[in-house]
């Protein structure tokens, strides 16, 4: 009678396939890069004057809850209409493993506007229990234009004010929002931070 061989293998957790003891720890490691540059000119009759600013940041963020470091993400994609969203950033949004996330700072905060139509502003912030600390209120919010972009980035919690603390029930909510209550735009939204 043969032998019976089998083979047992190992793979990585993959998003919405992990099963209980086959799931592996979560680790988390953000790379954050940021550069403005510009050509200034001025055409004269005999030269050509020339202005190249740059301003140019890369910084990292590596698993774990102190100064430039994060352990919690949450990327999505969210569709807004007549209505305000707000999203919950003490286990009301998860991970891209199906994991609710509980979010205790924020170090990014990336939210941009995909719609091309004008007029059809998205609105940051504000809203019910407002997170906050990189805004002078809490009530205060962002307009962004069609195409464009809010970002902020805290990189050490070691003062309240250099983070966007999260307190359940006081200040965990991140609302958006659309200027035109008959529009409907799709916003992406990046949420790194930490859980302690």
């Amino acid at each position: 009678m043969g032998r019976e061989v089998r083979f047992v293998a190992s793979f990585p957790c993959l998003p919405n396939h992990c099963q209980g003891e086959y799931r592996m720890a979560k680790t988390l490691s953000t790379t954050f890069n940021l550069m403005v540059s510009a050509l200034h000119s001025l055409v004269g009759d005999l030269r050509t004057a020339k202005d190249p600013p740059k301003v140019s940041l890369t910084a990292s963020l590596t698993d774990g809850t102190g100064a430039n470091k994060a352990d919690l993400l949450h990327a999505d994609r969210y569709t807004l209409a007549a209505s305000k969203t707000e999203l919950d950033l003490t286990g009301g949004v998860s991970d891209v493993y199906g994991d609710a996330v509980t979010y205790h700072g924020v170090k990014v905060l990336l939210v941009y506007n995909r719609s091309t139509d004008a007029g059809e502003y998205l609105v940051v912030g504000g809203g019910t229990n407002p997170i906050a600390g990189n805004l002078t209120d809490g009530s205060d919010s962002w307009k962004v234009q069609p195409g464009g972009v809010f970002l902020s980035y805290a990189p050490d919690p070691a003062d309240n004010d250099d983070c966007m603390i999260v307190v359940d029930g006081t200040s965990d909510t991140l609302s958006l929002d659309t200027t035109d209550s008959g529009a409907t735009l799709d916003a992406d939204v990046i949420v790194v931070g930490i859980s302690a």
